[in-house]
């Protein structure tokens, strides 16, 4: 069965008499949080890691930032659909990873001058993992970062997507995306204006991105 993991990393270590966060107390060469995410990356039944954290900690948690990757392996080209996959490589050979954001179910790694997009649709997942890991075959795209590391965009199904575009470039794919559940827009007054226009059962409506952005299958 699959399943989501969610690790509490929030505290501030009063308790333990550390004086800062316990996630980041080192053991053995890896800190707490390490470790722990690494039990969840190895399990292929683990669909995502939602990390809690406080706002000024995020960076400390966001370990790809500012590493550069220095090639991609592309497996499976249909991921890139209608875009040529040799400017692809060409492009985001050697751009950074300055930030990652979310919009909806679109994840955004944001690089020096382009933005990755990646909808990991119902089976896709990412694995930051040593270099020389064995991969199998339902990894299908490969980015090979100046840390040593690898990481591994894996899609049992083949369902996700990715697209990459410039700063300057179209965004349209994000114009017809609703509110986020947590956004202020999406509050009592805008679900009522919504749901009298409609007559769909309330799923239905539910996982409607224009309504409301990022739910997905209930």
């Amino acid at each position: 069965m699959m399943y989501s993991a969610i690790i509490l990393c929030a505290g501030s270590g009063k308790r333990t008499g550390l004086g800062y966060n316990k996630m980041f107390y080192q053991l053995q060469g890896e800190t707490v949080y390490e470790k722990t995410v690494n039990v969840f990356l190895h399990d292929k039944r683990c669909e995502e890691i939602i990390i809690v954290c406080k706002k000024e900690e995020q960076s400390h948690f966001k370990k790809l930032l500012n590493k550069k990757i220095t090639d991609i392996k592309i497996l499976y080209n249909d991921i890139f659909q209608d875009q040529d996959i040799s400017k692809v490589i060409l492009n985001i050979k050697n751009q950074k990873i300055v930030d990652i954001k979310r919009r909806g179910k679109w994840l955004i790694f944001e690089l020096n001058n382009y933005y990755l997009l990646s909808h990991l649709r119902m089976e896709g997942k990412y694995f930051y993992v040593e270099d020389g890991y064995k991969y199998d075959k339902h990894t299908h795209i490969i980015f090979k970062l100046d840390d040593g590391h690898l990481l591994l965009y894996h899609d049992v199904r083949k369902f996700g997507r990715m697209e990459l575009i410039p700063k300057t470039g179209d965004y349209s794919i994000f114009k017809k995306l609703g509110p986020e559940p947590f956004d202020e827009r999406f509050n009592l007054s805008y679900c009522k204006n919504y749901l009298s226009k409609k007559q769909n059962p309330i799923k239905e409506i539910l996982l409607d991105q224009s309504f409301v952005a990022g739910i997905g299958n209930i």
